[in-house]
């Protein structure tokens, strides 16, 4: 089903598509602001200054969590969408449910290796 601009702000789907796209926005942030934090720290190290990387833990945790709650909020919108379509229901819409999960899975996957202690 092709759908219009009216009903991407209307439906759970359009929200649910307006959501997971926004999903990867804290991730594109986080890896912008990190590399600049890398920069600085690298500056002030060769400067012979302290660094600290409390501030990247920091935006790598907020981060991934800005992007865990849109991306589960694409799938809840999703998921009422897909539960309210009649059947046979489009193997597409699974898929893009697959999609609007995937940084929800992706930064339990982070949070889950930084308490294992494998990363940072």
């Amino acid at each position: 089903m092709h759908m219009n601009r009216s009903m991407l702000l209307t439906t759970a789907q359009g929200w649910s598509r307006i959501l997971g796209a926004l999903s990867c926005v804290p991730v594109i942030y986080g890896v912008i602001e990190n590399w600049e934090l890398s920069l600085q720290a690298q500056a002030r190290a060769q400067a012979g200054g302290l660094v600290c990387g409390i501030g990247e833990v920091a935006l790598l945790f907020v981060c991934m969590a800005c992007a865990a709650v849109l991306s589960l909020s694409a799938v809840a919108l999703g998921l009422l969408s897909y539960v309210r379509a009649p059947k046979p229901r489009p193997r597409s819409r699974r898929t893009e449910l697959a999609v609007a999960g995937l940084f929800f899975v992706l930064a339990l996957i982070g949070y889950a290796l930084f308490l294992a202690g494998k990363i940072l």
